[in-house]
């Protein structure tokens, strides 16, 4: 925006590929906690390189060729038109997750292996100790029936299934495990869990808290773009021809429904006590004007509105001069004489 205006220049390069990709590598740098961006033209459009976060040493500045290089090339030195993001000391929370996101991967893989060994019934087979021919044959028989699992002995031996005394409803174990572990990642990232998943609780209530912490950490997000666009890069874009000189980048924000519906009710309760002025509602609402609004206003005036009737109205009295009348009553008569050729019936 630029003098209350859409700088249609800028906004050309907002709306093209490069610039959504470039807006979810920045965000990425959330996760990483660092990122290094190299600007450069590509014909009419600006275009940028995002080096391998694997092979930056960001407290020396040095991009390495391989990842366990002790030396590299100083970028801060050699490339022009660099973005740095990011505490170079950060980790980010990738580090935080990973703990999580290891122990989910290897609870599943054993999830896995629990399904696949008393997902489906087991097959015995049992043969004479004397008879390897029968052996071999029943292993062959037992192996093209399906796949599921078998154990062959012979006859007068035994093999024993044993599992933990420990451990609680089987595969619940598995997968509480899962469970606790897409919580914490969840709750690293969002703030919360019921945003994502239906809770045990069930309460409105607490979901509600629950997605203003998920706005609170979004508006974050927001805030780091915003800077990062309207600090850090307005040397480089202008650098490139991109002219952003007195202007500055904004998110179109949309309205929150149930936002509004409370700014209502206060507006208007407000309204019963003390004057408010026409031209905050228009904007806390973001209502245009109309050109002919003191014509309308006066209209009004002259022409008084029907009385609203609120939770405490009274209900009107019933006028003693008139017939009760049956609602159902009137609305078969009215059908039946709109019927042509039909008689009405009278009751």
């Amino acid at each position: 925006m630029r003098n209350g205006e859409v700088d249609e220049g800028v906004q050309m390069q907002i709306e093209s590929p490069w610039f959504r990709r470039f807006i979810n590598d920045l965000l990425d740098t959330i996760s990483w906690g660092y990122s290094v961006f190299q600007f450069y033209r590509n014909g009419q459009w600006i275009s940028y390189d995002l080096f391998p976060r694997k092979h930056i040493r960001p407290e020396k500045g040095i991009l390495l060729k391989h990842q366990y290089d002790a030396d590299g090339i100083n970028y801060r030195d050699e490339y022009i038109n660099i973005l740095e993001c990011g505490d170079k000391y950060d980790l980010g929370l990738l580090v935080k997750a990973a703990v999580y996101i290891i122990y989910k991967r290897n609870g599943l893989a054993d999830y896995a292996q629990f399904a696949e060994l008393f997902g489906q019934p087991l097959r015995e087979g049992v043969y004479d100790a004397f008879d390897d021919q029968a052996r071999i044959k029943l292993k062959q028989d037992m192996e093209q029936m399906g796949s599921s699992s078998i154990f062959i002995h012979p006859d007068n031996t035994r093999i024993n299934l044993l599992e933990s005394q420990q451990k609680t409803g089987g595969s619940q174990l598995y997968s509480n495990l899962l469970n606790f572990c897409n919580a914490e990642i969840s709750k690293l990232y969002l703030g919360n869990t019921l945003t994502s998943e239906q809770g045990d609780k069930g309460a409105r209530s607490l979901g509600d808290v629950h997605l203003e912490t998920e706005r609170n950490i979004n508006r974050s997000d927001k805030q780091f773009v915003m800077h990062t666009l309207n600090y850090e890069l307005t040397e480089i874009f202008n650098n490139l021809g991109l002219n952003v000189k007195g202007g500055e980048f904004v998110f179109e924000e949309k309205d929150d429904i149930s936002l509004l519906e409370k700014k209502h009710k206060i507006m208007f309760d407000w309204a019963a006590k003390v004057p408010i002025s026409d031209d905050q509602v228009y904007e806390e609402f973001g209502i245009d004007k109309p050109d002919d609004y003191d014509e309308q206003k006066e209209a009004r005036k002259n022409t008084p509105l029907p009385p609203s009737r609120g939770e405490n109205t009274p209900e009107p009295e019933p006028d003693p001069k008139s017939k009760p009348t049956n609602r159902w009553f009137s609305f078969f008569q009215g059908a039946r004489k709109k019927r042509a050729g039909r008689a009405a019936l009278e009751f």
